[in-house]
């Protein structure tokens, strides 16, 4: 099966999860989703970044039903697994724009900017309360209890993970002192484990092997990082986009700039990130000191180390040929073009 069609057995399912709910709250989620209006009716914004290639939809979801493919699960038993960290992913995705102060997402409104942070954060919560019922629904088609505990506490501590890695992101915007091995585990934490999280939710369906497991954490803890190096690439090097570098977000080109840059040059980023509030010049500033500093090269090295690790752990998840193309294909897709 195409990752198109998967991609559309996810989002039909999470339609029917949530537009048979009649209170506006679901109308706002529904926008979340992406359901209430197309991209291509907005300014372009953030579009220009693709260079003419689609965002990824679904991802988590349809790693879900890949990975549950590789030990011959059938579809239909893994499709509620797969909304559910479908839906954790869009409930962190509305409570990182509204901490981050982004007012667009790939070229819409985020959904504090419509309908305030309070709104916001309500319709979060509410997509991560549904994300666990309908785990627990399972119950209702024949699956054992302690099967659907270990989902749960599987999609518990992803979730609690993700909450952890945003908060060393956040910690890192008054600081100058990351490192990359923090800003490693802070990547794996805030993005890798949602992706280990999908992983192994498809896999332990019907298969509960320790070390498979571990390589399936392993990879989506790769993808992760891989993913998060691909976007801190782009904000310098291709969308020109300020905002996170106003908020003094510390991605990997600045990481790895401290480290390299001289004590004079470790100074000029000092006095622009322990500024109270960034310029634009500022900014510029910051671009033309990674740029001497030939800050590119390491952060693509960086990358394609990342990119080979997760694509040596989908050999060792996906025995079958067919099945590993599909999916090397897929994360290679995830990890150049976005995810929305």
């Amino acid at each position: 099966m195409h990752v198109e069609d998967l991609n559309q057995i996810v989002d039909q399912k999470l339609r029917d999860l949530i537009n048979e709910r009649e209170l506006p709250l679901y109308r706002i989620i529904e926008y979340q989703m992406g359901w209430n209006d197309s991209v291509e009716e907005l300014s372009v914004g953030n579009d220009e970044v693709l260079k003419g290639n689609e965002l990824i939809s679904n991802p988590f979801g349809v790693l879900c039903l890949l990975a549950s493919s590789s030990n011959h699960t059938q579809i239909k038993d893994a499709i509620k697994p797969a909304v559910s960290i479908e839906m954790i992913s869009k409930f962190l995705q509305i409570h990182d724009d509204i901490q981050s102060g982004n007012p667009s997402r790939n070229g819409r409104d985020t959904v504090w900017w419509l309908w305030g942070p309070a709104q916001a954060i309500n319709a979060g919560d509410g997509l991560h309360a549904l994300a666990r019922l309908t785990i627990l629904q399972m119950h209702e088609d024949g699956y054992p209890s302690e099967n659907i505990f270990q989902m749960l506490s599987i999609l518990d501590q992803a979730t609690l993970k993700a909450c952890e890695g945003r908060y060393l992101d956040l910690e890192a915007q008054e600081s100058i002192d990351m490192n990359i091995q923090n800003y490693l585990q802070m990547s794996g934490d805030r993005l890798g484990s949602v992706f280990s999280c999908a992983l192994q939710l498809g896999y332990i369906i019907n298969s509960n092997n320790p070390e498979k497991l571990n390589v399936i954490s392993s990879c989506g803890n790769a993808l992760g990082i891989a993913l998060q190096i691909a976007t801190d690439i782009n904000i310098i090097w291709a969308d020109g986009s300020d905002i996170e570098l106003l908020n003094k977000k510390k991605i990997l080109p600045v990481v790895l700039g401290m480290s390299k840059a001289s004590i004079s040059e470790k100074r000029k980023l000092g006095d622009i990130f322990f500024k109270r509030v960034l310029e634009s010049s500022d900014v510029v500033s910051i671009r033309e000191i990674l740029e001497d500093l030939d800050i590119k090269n390491q952060s693509f090295n960086l990358l394609e180390d990342y990119k080979s690790q997760c694509q040596k752990g989908l050999k060792e998840i996906f025995e079958d040929s067919q099945k590993l193309e599909i999916a090397s294909s897929y994360v290679n897709n995830i990890i150049d073009n976005g995810i929305k």
